[in-house]
């Protein structure tokens, strides 16, 4: 839900629709990003409690579903939530021009929250929780937290951690208990924080200083260590987890590099673009530190990330 404006939508399809109002909610771009979090958590706890520890693949695409629908829920409530807003700042989007209905929006959004938050319930008690607690962060945000300084990015960075978390949780709590699992869900939190951070002042011209290289930073804090408690991984997984992890560390510092001076709206809106496309990267490395099924895993988020790109050519991602 970072922000990023209607500029960089440069191809965009010519049917102006009531189905790519909907999609232009929904943020292709981002949507792509989501189900990388459930999966690697799953990956994460599953690794580190050993072999014994795995549920069928039923339940792991059902908690990659809940993830998605409670993302999509939380992307309509923002824009319910911000058309006073918009109508002053971005006129055209779906809402304020009048292609799509405010009152179907919130009523779509708080219906998909809900079907979250009951498939990861079928999924896992522990997963139903954890998606619980996603559905009230994301709603306090978008209903006022994000205009309130330091909160408003805590609490995104926090959706993000418990969607990682509702992959870890399939496991039941125990899946909660690894220190992988902790570190990940208060790693994700700082790396989405750090970005939400950026973007809150994307519409004006000013100087980011250190902020711009906080991503970089957190993220190369939360793995480095993360590599060293992985006792189970083969040596060859660990060494694909390792290059990807610094790969994803170094296309976030690309992304600061962007925005040295005082970077034009524009500049900061399509670079919050490519930083929430790394997520990807980031999830790729997690998925990777353990079994074979984490490399397979892996190899589709990089899949995923010419496909991100590619769509946020056409479809704004904030």
């Amino acid at each position: 839900m970072a922000q990023q404006s209607d500029e960089p939508c440069r191809h965009k399809p010519s049917v102006d629709s009531p189905l790519y109002a909907w999609l232009q909610m929904l943020r292709p771009p981002n949507l792509l990003t989501v189900p990388g979090d459930p999966l690697a958590g799953y990956l994460l706890a599953s690794t580190t409690a050993g072999a014994a520890a795995h549920v069928g693949l039923g339940p792991v695409v059902l908690a990659a579903i809940a993830g998605l629908l409670l993302y999509a829920g939380g992307l309509l409530q923002n824009d319910y939530f911000d058309l006073a807003e918009d109508r002053l700042q971005r006129p055209s989007r779906p809402l304020p021009s009048g292609r799509a209905n405010p009152r179907i929006a919130i009523t779509a959004a708080f219906a998909m929250g809900s079907l979250g938050v009951l498939g990861a319930t079928v999924a896992s008690s522990a997963s139903g929780l954890a998606a619980a607690a996603l559905f009230i962060c994301m709603t306090a945000y978008n209903a006022g937290g994000k205009r309130l300084r330091g909160i408003g990015v805590i609490l995104m960075g926090t959706c993000r951690g418990l969607n990682l978390l509702i992959g870890a949780a399939l496991l039941g709590y125990a899946g909660l208990r690894p220190p992988t699992v902790a570190l990940s869900a208060v790693g994700m939190l700082l790396l989405v924080a750090s970005i939400t951070r950026i973007a809150s002042g994307e519409t004006q011209a000013a100087r980011l200083g250190m902020q711009r290289w906080l991503p970089a930073l957190a993220l190369a804090a939360w793995l480095t260590p993360l590599s060293a408690l992985f006792p189970l991984a083969s040596h060859s997984e660990r060494w694909v987890a390792i290059g990807l992890s610094g790969w994803a560390v170094v296309w976030m510092v690309y992304c600061g590099s962007l925005l040295e001076g005082r970077p034009a709206p524009a500049l900061v809106q399509a670079t919050i673009g490519r930083f929430v496309s790394g997520l990807l990267f980031v999830q790729a490395a997690l998925s990777a530190h353990g079994e074979p099924l984490g490399l397979v895993v892996s190899a589709g988020l990089l899949l995923a990330w010419p496909v991100s790109r590619w769509a946020g050519k056409r479809f704004y991602a904030s």
